[in-house]
């Protein structure tokens, strides 16, 4: 009895520290991508290269293309404007915190003192190919995969 539960509790423990380490990869990847488009100021440039194909594809990116610029659908879904800072005219000095929420999804808040306004955006990161990439938007509660698959395919 004892030593199932010793090796339970190992399971466990390595199941925590497992998951752990994903959250922190994908909190990662999303501090990653907010750190590129600070610096590109190009929040389709960032999602090329942060985002998922099933994304990508869903946005319209075509990536033979790189100065396609006009994602249709996502205007019609969202705010207009850069997901990142949710503006048409993004703040790129604001203040960036990201963590995870309990539905696992890498929230990031984002405080604009120029604007004195504040954005939360909710990413959903998966693992593609090895690499944890940005697989959907959650803006307003809204998911802009399931949005596009209604509306925009």
């Amino acid at each position: 009895m004892k030593k199932s539960l010793l090796a339970l509790s190992a399971i466990l423990a390595f199941a925590t520290t497992n998951a752990q380490a994903n959250n922190a990869q994908k909190i990662a990847v999303v501090k990653q991508a907010y750190d590129n488009v600070r610096k590109v100021q190009d929040w389709l440039a960032t999602l090329r290269r942060y985002g998922t194909a099933n994304l990508n594809y869903n946005l319209g990116l075509d990536e033979t293309d790189p100065d396609f610029d006009i994602v249709p659908c996502y205007f019609y879904w969202g705010s207009g404007g850069d997901p990142f800072y949710g503006s048409s005219d993004p703040d790129f000095t604001a203040k960036v915190s990201v963590g995870m929420n309990s539905r696992g999804w890498v929230v990031a808040s984002v405080y604009s003192s120029r604007y004195r306004t504040s954005h939360s955006v909710a990413y959903v990161v998966k693992l593609e190919n090895g690499k944890y990439k940005i697989d959907d938007i959650i803006l307003y509660g809204r998911s802009f995969n399931a949005y596009a698959k209604k509306y925009c395919s």
